[in-house]
């Protein structure tokens, strides 16, 4: 494990974390991380990377080299407004985000998504798809959600836990 959290980090450089296999769980949470260059993770054995409590403003799958998947990300408490899910357990809660960032690639992966504390107003009917089944936690609490769709979750045949409360 490689704990680099409080470290006042402003950027992750391109390679900055590459050939490094034997970390499995890396922490660079409550640093001050504003931005990551695309190909900054190259981690192959990593399976939980925690990023919260930083200054991110987007996230993006571009940040990890190709056919890397992780089991946890927390970036939870960060200023996110855009975002692109890259593992199978989403903490997003406490950013900016006013939609549901899952694309369509990326959807057999997702089980666990927990959006609560964001700026989610509407839930489309076109924000889960067929390739959603997999999504087994999905927590939107506290977002002032407005509206929800008609059959908007349809698709999450192997939902266990939805939790809309406090909108």
């Amino acid at each position: 494990d490689l704990d680099l959290s409080q470290n006042r980090i402003g950027i992750i450089k391109e390679y900055y974390f590459s050939q490094n296999f034997l970390i499995i769980q890396l922490n660079l949470s409550f640093n001050e991380i504003k931005f990551i260059e695309n190909n900054s993770f190259n981690l192959f054995s990593t399976n939980f990377i925690d990023l919260s409590f930083n200054l991110l403003t987007e996230f993006s799958r571009s940040y990890f080299t190709r056919g890397f998947v992780l089991s946890f990300l927390k970036i939870n408490n960060n200023r996110l407004n855009n975002c692109s899910l890259v593992n199978q357990n989403n903490d997003l809660s406490s950013n900016y985000l006013e939609s549901i960032p899952i694309k369509e690639e990326l959807y057999p992966y997702v089980k666990s998504l927990n959006l609560n504390k964001n700026n989610i107003r509407f839930i489309k009917n076109t924000s889960f798809s067929f390739k959603t089944k997999y999504l087994i936690l999905l927590y939107l609490a506290q977002n002032r959600i407005e509206a929800i769709e008609f059959n908007a979750f349809f698709y999450l045949i192997n939902l266990e836990k939805l939790d809309l409360s406090m909108n």
